[in-house]
Parts: C-alpha cells; structure tokens; sequence
C-alpha cells in the first residue's frame, strides 16, 4: 500500500487519423461493437511515481481543487510544466522547499522529511515531465492526473 500517481495521456481516435485506424478497429473488435466509426479514446498510463506526496499535493491543489479524492483529473501542458519548473526550483535551491514544494501527510503517503529522497523525488519528476512533453509522440495528447492509495 502506499500513494501511487499516475499521468495518462487520453486522445480521441477519429476517422480522420489514418496511423490510429488499427487500434480503433482493434477496440471495436474486442467490444463487439460498432459505434458507427465515432471515436474512440485511448487513455495510456505514461509516468508513474510513488510517495512522492509534496507533487502529490501540489496536483490536489493546483488541479483537483482541493479535493483528494483518487479521481481522474485533466491536466494541462503549462499546468505539467509549471509543476516541472517548481522541482526544478527545489532541486537548485533547497532552503525553498519547504515553501515551494511542500511535503504532505497522508495514508501511506510516505516521509515528509526533506531529505534525499524528496530532493531525488523532484528531481524524477521535473525529468519525466520535461521528457514527456518533448516527446513529438505525444504531440496531440491531453493529459489527466490520478493517484491511489
């Protein structure tokens, strides 16, 4: 047990998206069903982190409203690099982030101390999301945001 996060990236699949034809076909044959070539959404987790609780609430607050509710939530591009660029703020200056980036309690959340862990926490997160959206594979993507615990 413990707080597990998960951004997907979601795209409607549409007729008009020739590359994509293959995998809305594949989807209707496993449903044993035709929409009448509407769309199809695909939804794929791409990152994943663990107890990493001070992104954790960061999305709670600045994507999910304050609500901690392990729900879906749509998030967008400057959103994702907004959080990037606030690991990167920690990483480089460390005394911020107890104001910056902010460690939460929780259910199995993990530690709250600001020690290597958290700095190498960050640092994963800034990383994979400077990654992600750099990636032209993902050009097009929306994505969304949920975790468990």
């Amino acid at each position: 047990m413990g707080l597990d996060m998960y951004l997907s990236a979601n795209r409607y699949l549409g007729d008009w998206e020739p590359k994509l034809t293959a995998t809305r076909a594949a989807v209707k044959e496993a449903l044993d069903f035709d929409n009448g070539d509407q769309f199809v959404e695909v939804k794929a987790d791409v990152l994943y982190w663990r107890k990493i609780n001070s992104v954790h609430q960061w999305f709670v607050e600045n994507v999910q409203g304050g609500t901690d509710d392990c729900r879906g939530y749509d998030v967008s591009r400057e959103q994702l690099r907004e959080l990037s660029a606030l690991c990167k703020k920690v990483a480089n200056n460390p005394d911020q982030a107890a104001y910056v980036l902010p460690t939460a309690s929780g259910c199995f959340f993990g530690p709250t101390d600001y020690d290597d862990d958290y700095f190498d926490g960050v640092k994963y997160v800034a990383r994979d999301i400077d990654d992600l959206l750099n990636d032209d594979r993902f050009a097009g993507w929306d994505f969304s945001y949920q975790s468990s615990w």
